[in-house]
Order: structure tokens, then C-alpha cells, then sequence
């Protein structure tokens, strides 16, 4: 397996197919799934605004065994395959045991760590998103299949230089929110008025 190299002035590029376990989620029928159980059968509608989100008509699966390649695992990060927009989200030891539905494909890789820092930046979650986009097939429901997600050319950065971006642009986020809740409570300070 490849190794993230130091990146030099230009920006050195990977695919996604240089890492292994990349994969297509599980498809489950109807008759396989129940109102409770062990594992959450997680679909695109549980994750909102970057979070796993339950509700009264989720579906369960008691026995894992058989899909044991689908147990989610912390740091796996999950990217939906259907529609024109991507929802992109790292699994936490905290979230629900899940098993991974149809209409998802898992990264797996030993620079999970890497690509969630990536996606956090706009700059390169754009780019991302954007050729995603370029991929698609289908004119009714659009999707981006497993192969072609492996394609898409990474930006390889240094671990400083990533490190760099990633908190900039935190900080970023952190002052936009900052600034929307004082206009909530309408308590601008002069250098938010500017």
C-alpha cells in the first residue's frame, strides 16, 4: 500500500483506488429487516448536517454475522452514491452500531484520517464534490458507483501543510457561527459590524 508522500510546490495528486477496502454497501430486503434490533441498517436519510441522526422509522438487523464486511467501524467514512449531492460522514465509536445500506460506499483505508481532515476543507470537499459530480450515470436517480468514486484524484499534502489548512479552517467556521449567533441575539461588536 501507498504511502502519503511530503508534497512538493506542485500538488501531487492519488486516486482513491491506490487504497484497499473501498466498497459498496449492503443491500438488505424488506423481510430481512425489523423495527429493533442489534444494528441500525443505516441509510443517506440518518445522516443530517453532519450527524447520525435516528427516527421512529428506522430498521434493525439482529444477526451481524453474516454481514460482518458492513458492521460499520470507528473512522470508516461513509460517501452516498445516489443523487446529484454527497453526504460524506466519518463513523464514531459513539454512534449507533450500524450496518451500512445499499445506497452508500465505505472508505476503509489506513488514511481515513487524512481524507476526514480533506473533506473538512472547502476548498478540496468542493473539488471533491464536484468530480463526484462529473461521475455520475443515470438521468432519473443519478448515482456514483464504487468504481468510479475510486477514479477521483486526491490532493496529497504533507501532514503539516494539511494540519495548516484544516485548522484555518476551522477557526473560519468557528468566527462565521460566532458572528450568526450574535445577529441572532443582536449583539454585534464593532469588529462583527465591519
Amino acid at each position: 500500500m501507498m504511502k502519503l508522500r511530503v508534497m512538493k510546490a506542485e500538488k501531487v495528486k492519488f486516486k482513491l483506488k491506490e487504497y484497499s477496502d473501498i466498497f459498496n454497501g449492503h443491500y438488505s430486503r424488506r423481510e430481512d429487516l425489523k423495527s429493533s434490533g442489534k444494528f441500525l441498517y443505516l441509510t443517506p436519510r440518518h445522516i443530517q448536517n453532519k450527524e447520525l441522526v435516528l427516527s421512529e422509522k428506522d430498521k434493525f438487523i439482529d444477526n451481524g454475522e453474516q454481514y460482518s464486511k458492513y458492521i460499520l467501524m470507528p473512522g470508516d467514512i461513509i460517501i452516498s452514491s445516489l443523487w446529484k449531492t454527497r453526504k460524506i460522514y466519518q463513523y464514531k465509536s459513539t454512534d449507533t452500531p450500524s450496518i451500512i445500506g445499499t445506497n452508500w460506499i465505505v472508505l476503509r483505508t489506513e488514511i481515513n484520517d487524512y481524507l476526514s481532515k480533506y473533506f473538512e476543507i472547502k476548498e478540496f470537499y468542493d473539488k471533491f464534490v464536484l468530480d463526484c459530480q462529473l461521475r455520475l450515470k443515470g438521468s432519473v436517480i443519478p448515482f456514483l458507483s464504487c468504481k468510479d468514486l475510486k477514479e477521483i484524484e486526491i490532493f496529497q499534502l504533507s501532514e503539516v501543510e494539511l494540519l495548516k489548512k484544516y485548522k484555518k479552517e476551522k477557526l473560519s467556521k468557528i468566527q462565521e457561527l460566532e458572528l450568526l449567533s450574535s445577529i441572532d441575539k443582536s449583539t454585534l461588536e464593532e469588529n462583527q459590524k465591519e
